[in-house]
This record gives C-alpha cells, sequence and structure tokens, in this order.
C-alpha cells in the first residue's frame, strides 16, 4: 500500500509540472473572454481558422466564422494570423479572401488591428499563405467645426478615426520587380536587388584589388586586361568598357 501511494504522488506531481508548462484546453472561441486568459495578457494564433469558409458560409446562411467569434471574445493585444489574406489568393474559386479565413474575420482584423509584421512563407505553387502579426489599434476623433454659413448643418461633427504610430507603419510604396524603376527617387542610382548581394560582394573585392575573386563571384571567367590603340571616336564609342582615356586600361565584358 504504501509502494502505491508513493507511485501515486509522484504521478500527481509530474502531471503537474507538465500542466504548468503546456495546457490544453477543451472549448470554443467563448473561453478567449475568461478571466485566466484576460489577465495573461496572451497572443492569440490563428492558423487556417475558416478552411474552405466560403463554401461553409452559403451552407449556414452567414453565420459568424470561427475566426471572426474568436475576435469577438478575445481581449489583447496581437494576433498572428497564418493563411492568405484578401488579394493574395491564387484561386479564383476563393477569390479575394483566399482558403483560410472567412471575410468577416478579415474585415474585422483590418478595422480593429493594423499589421505590423507580413512574411512568405513556403507554400504549393496554387497557394500563398502568410504570416503576420496584428497589433490593436488605438482609436482618436477629429472634430469638424459646423459649417456658419450652413443652416442645415449648425452641429460640429465627431468622426473617429484609427491611429498608428509611425513606427508600426507599414511601408506604402509597394512595387514588382517589373516596375521599381518607377519608384527610384534618383534615377542615376538606382536600387539595388535585396536579394542580390553580388554587387556587396564586389565591391569589397575590389576595394582590396582582388580582380581574379570578383570575376569569379559574378560566374564569369577571370577576364583580360587590353589596352585600346585606336583614338578615333567611332570605335572608342563601340570598344571602350572602361575610362575615357586612350591609354587607359579597362576590363572587358566578355
Amino acid at each position: 500500500k504504501e509502494d502505491n501511494s508513493n507511485k501515486k504522488k509522484k504521478n500527481k506531481k509530474k502531471s503537474s509540472s507538465t500542466n504548468d508548462e503546456f495546457q490544453v484546453r477543451h472549448g470554443g472561441p467563448q473561453i478567449l473572454s475568461s478571466k485566466d486568459i484576460r489577465k495573461s495578457n496572451r497572443t492569440l494564433f490563428l492558423c487556417y481558422p475558416d478552411e474552405d469558409t466560403q463554401e461553409e458560409e452559403e451552407e449556414s446562411g452567414g453565420a459568424m466564422s470561427m475566426g471572426a467569434a474568436c475576435l469577438e471574445h478575445y481581449q489583447g493585444q496581437y494576433v498572428i494570423h497564418v493563411g492568405e489574406l484578401y488579394g493574395d489568393t491564387l484561386s479564383l474559386d476563393q477569390a479575394p479572401w483566399g482558403r483560410s479565413s472567412g471575410s468577416d474575420f478579415q474585415q474585422r482584423l483590418a478595422s480593429e488591428y493594423h499589421c505590423i509584421l507580413k512574411a512568405g512563407l513556403q507554400n504549393w505553387l496554387h497557394v500563398r499563405d502568410t504570416i503576420s502579426v496584428w497589433k490593436r489599434s488605438e482609436q482618436c476623433s477629429i472634430v469638424f467645426a459646423a459649417d456658419e454659413d450652413d443652416e442645415d448643418d449648425d452641429e460640429d461633427e465627431e468622426v473617429v478615426y484609427v491611429h498608428i504610430p509611425p513606427d508600426e507603419k507599414l511601408p506604402t510604396d509597394v512595387a514588382a520587380p517589373c516596375v521599381a524603376h518607377l519608384l527610384w527617387k534618383d534615377p542615376a542610382s538606382p536600387p539595388s536587388n535585396p536579394n542580390d548581394n553580388s554587387n556587396d560582394k564586389n565591391t569589397s573585392m575590389a576595394e582590396r584589388g582582388d580582380t581574379s575573386s570578383t570575376a569569379k563571384t559574378m560566374g564569369q571567367p577571370t577576364s583580360k586586361k587590353r589596352k585600346k590603340t585606336q583614338t578615333n571616336d567611332d570605335s572608342r564609342n563601340d570598344n571602350n568598357y572602361g575610362g575615357d582615356s586612350a591609354n587607359e586600361e579597362y576590363t572587358t565584358p566578355w
């Protein structure tokens, strides 16, 4: 009997320690409004909360999706979403909201929160999932004075807006690579491709005078140096790939 009681005590200690580390609870979105969840200031993580939600909405007559129900009960500050968002999907059947969350959820998420991070994930060819972090937005009001000359409009109008701090705003200027040149502020110095680090490598090697390493980094054979022997303007225009001086050494591009 003593041995059995000792085993039970050990099992209780093990179960209590595991519960302290990670807890799994049964329940739906309503559990998010419980006191212990609100006091813990937890982040809401939603991964594909409403997959195939468009078909479900048609069958249920437009009932609230699970993602929207979670936002209804959640009182915290941050939401992490994994899946497709508005405008990201490639599926015509599931456009424009995507395959992972309902339209009611995304509309409420965009109106009550603002996105502070969005990153692409590894996907199949027909899917464009992202992971995004959203922060609850603060509200502010602007009062528009009434027009004194307008008899019908004799009261001030107060309009509520969302306040997003400057350091929490996503970049406004976004362009695909094929039209990125339209965003160049200085055409003489176009922005470099963030995915191409060859320019940085070549610059550091050129500063050390290591031209052979530069050529290998570019995936080209080591180029030979040649001297110009002609000073005719036509020949200079056809063959000059270096400086303007006729005796200046230059590197051919082939």
